[in-house]
């Protein structure tokens, strides 16, 4: 309810809605066994099904292959809390079958894609992804600039650039060539453009706003209106999210509250070689409103209310300096998207 993108972009067919759903049910399914609050027996089902929705997110946004690693690590945590225990056994076939079912869910895509020529890949995209993301044309802050304008919108050198690369017989390889080449032959500004891709991936959210202004034809102040909803709902989740982990630090489940994190930053990790924009955090979003959640519960609980505002105040320079720095990234965020609006 306080995350009005939810709303906004529910008539849209995105690929984010499905893969918000998908990393939500992986946290779920996650949480109990390879995190859990209480000394418990894991089920290897949880991790199955686990399994299961990881492959299918790989199939509806690629990207989501960062998540092995970070779910190989808990495992490996898991088992050595485990060790000498009974259930480290059945944890550690489960853990294999979770590799297994994502596998054979992913594997048919693969060999459908090899079977039309493209090779043995779930995306025949990516490369594109990343040469867009990597090229002299890229803007250093707004690096999913090209990515989400048409040739035509594009200045006529840039058009002619990129084009000059889509119609190679062998686009993909010589994309993926002359991004590695950019990348080579100016690490520092490849660095610079990490940094802000880190940056510009927690932006606010506007892409649902300007679409309906777009649609309905409201003009300025009706998007004025909407982005003050929509920005503003995404502010205050993560406002409220960041003020949880100082006002609840001692309630929170710290492996719990890791695993989240973990998720959302394995998630984030692709964005970090390609392009990166505000629309892409939308499917993490779900894993820190427990914490938002967490937080407005305290503040309408009166004995919690107390608890908690005492332990922000106590915490203050570390409340001030993370408020002050979501909210210096949201203005370097919006100032770049207003100066290459179309």
């Amino acid at each position: 309810a306080l995350y009005a993108p939810a709303l906004f972009l529910a008539g849209l067919p995105y690929a984010q809605h499905l893969s918000a759903l998908s990393l939500t049910l992986m946290a779920w399914l996650a949480l109990p066994t390879l995190a859990p609050e209480r000394d418990e027996a894991p089920r290897p089902l949880r991790l199955i099904l686990l399994g299961l929705c990881l492959g299918a997110g790989c199939l509806v946004r690629p990207s989501m292959l960062s998540l092995v690693p970070v779910f190989g690590l808990w495992l490996l945590i898991r088992l050595y809390t485990l060790r000498d225990r009974p259930g480290r056994g059945p944890l550690f076939m489960g853990g294999i079958l979770l590799f297994v079912t994502a596998a054979a869910v992913i594997i048919p895509a693969q060999v459908h894609n090899h079977r039309l020529g493209a090779g043995m890949v779930i995306s025949t995209n990516n490369e594109r992804n990343f040469f867009l993301g990597n090229n002299p044309y890229t803007p250093d802050y707004k690096t999913s600039h090209l990515g989400q304008r048409t040739i035509d919108q594009l200045p006529p050198e840039t058009a002619q650039y990129l084009q000059s690369f889509y119609r190679q017989p062998d686009a993909r390889s010589a994309m993926t060539r002359e991004a590695l080449r950019f990348i080579r032959e100016n690490p520092l500004r490849t660095l610079v453009r990490t940094w802000n891709r880190g940056l510009s991936f927690w932006g606010f959210d506007y892409l649902g706003a300007r679409l309906i202004q777009e649609h309905y034809r409201l003009g300025k102040r009706g998007l004025f209106g909407l982005l003050a909803v929509e920005a503003g709902s995404y502010l205050t989740v993560v406002t409220l999210a960041l003020l949880s982990l100082f006002a609840l630090r001692r309630r929170l489940a710290f492996t719990g509250a890791a695993l989240l994190l973990s998720l959302t930053l394995g998630y984030q990790l692709p964005y970090l070689l390609a392009f990166s924009g505000g629309t892409y955090h939308y499917p993490v979003l779900p894993l820190l409103l427990p914490l938002a959640g967490g937080m407005v519960a305290a503040l309408f609980d009166p004995a919690e209310r107390a608890e908690a505002l005492a332990r922000l105040r106590q915490s203050w320079p570390g409340v001030a300096l993370g408020l002050f720095g979501f909210a210096i990234l949201q203005a370097q965020y919006a100032y770049h998207a207003l100066r290459l609006a179309a």
